[in-house]
C-alpha cells in the first residue's frame, strides 16, 4: 500500500471513530445538549400536564374522559422514554424509572372501572413514584448542568 493510501485510510478511520463517538465535549456539555436536542423540559412540560388534567378528571368524577386523559398519558410516558438514553447513567435510570412509573400508572387508570378500583390505586402509587424518580433526575440534569 502506499504512503498516501496509508494516510487517507487512517483520516478515514479516525473519522469514522469520531462520528460513532457522538457529541464532545465535557459531560456537562453532552448533558445540556441531549437535554435540548432530546426535548426534556417539553416532554416533562407534557407530563405534568397529564398528571393535572387526570387529577382534574378524578375531582370532577368524571370516569370515560380521565380513562382516555390515561391512555394519553400512556402515550406521552412513551414518547419521553423515547428519547433515552441520556450521556450519563444515573440519569438514563432515574428519567427511565420515572417514565416506566407513569406508563404503568397510566395504562392501570386507562383501564380502572371505577374510581375505587385497585386500577386508580395502582395509579396514585406509580405516579407518585414516577414524581420521585422524576424530581431526581431533574437534581442530576442541574447537577450535571444540563438544566
Amino acid at each position: 500500500m502506499r504512503r498516501g493510501s496509508v494516510a487517507a485510510a487512517l483520516v478515514g478511520l479516525a473519522l469514522a471513530a469520531s462520528a460513532c463517538s457522538g457529541p464532545g465535549g465535557d459531560l456537562a456539555q453532552r448533558v445540556a445538549a441531549w437535554s435540548s436536542a432530546a426535548g426534556l423540559a417539553a416532554n416533562d412540560a407534557q407530563i405534568a400536564a397529564d398528571i393535572k388534567g387526570i387529577a382534574l378528571g378524578v375531582e370532577r368524577r368524571e370516569l370515560a374522559p380521565t380513562r382516555t386523559a390515561c391512555a394519553a398519558f400512556v402515550i406521552d410516558a412513551g414518547t419521553a422514554e423515547g428519547v433515552l438514553p441520556t450521556p450519563d447513567t444515573q440519569l438514563t435510570n432515574a428519567l427511565n424509572e420515572a417514565y416506566t412509573d407513569f406508563a404503568e400508572g397510566a395504562e392501570a387508570c386507562s383501564l380502572a372501572s371505577s374510581f375505587s378500583s385497585p386500577g386508580f390505586a395502582r395509579y396514585r402509587a406509580r405516579i407518585a413514584a414516577g414524581q420521585a424518580h422524576l424530581a431526581t433526575a431533574e437534581r442530576l440534569v442541574k447537577a450535571l448542568g444540563g438544566g
